[in-house]
């Protein structure tokens, strides 16, 4: 049994198209460079030169367009068409919704971090 959906092909592997295998790729390698980056300036107090924080975002930019394109198939350039295409009320819902997981997300690390003295 696949743990990822999808189309099955006649050898019985589940196929993933070209969409969600760029999104994965993109989403590897902003979360790479993104930890690469995090390491870097914990170690060499890079916090302190302004446009690191500027230069950190791209990485972790790359890796949330990776992940939205790789969860939903859809290329990012074609999102927001998809998105508009919904009736108001099916917006509503999945925005709420979104908005709720990521939140909890968030917050969950964030209270994991201070229990664990790492904030």
């Amino acid at each position: 049994m696949p743990l990822i959906g999808g189309p099955i092909d006649v050898r019985g592997q589940v196929v993933i198209s070209a969409t969600r295998k760029s999104g994965l790729q993109a989403f590897a390698i902003g979360t790479a460079v993104s930890i690469v980056g995090g390491w870097l300036a914990v170690t060499y107090d890079l916090w302190r030169f302004k446009p690191f924080g500027w230069l950190y975002a791209l990485p972790v930019a790359l890796a949330m367009v990776g992940l939205g394109q790789a969860g939903t198939g859809v290329p990012f350039r074609d999102l927001a068409a998809r998105w508009d295409s919904l009736k108001g009320w099916q917006r509503g819902v999945l925005g709420i919704t979104i908005l709720a997981v990521f939140s909890t997300l968030l917050f969950g690390i964030l209270a994991a971090a201070i229990v664990s003295g790492v904030v």
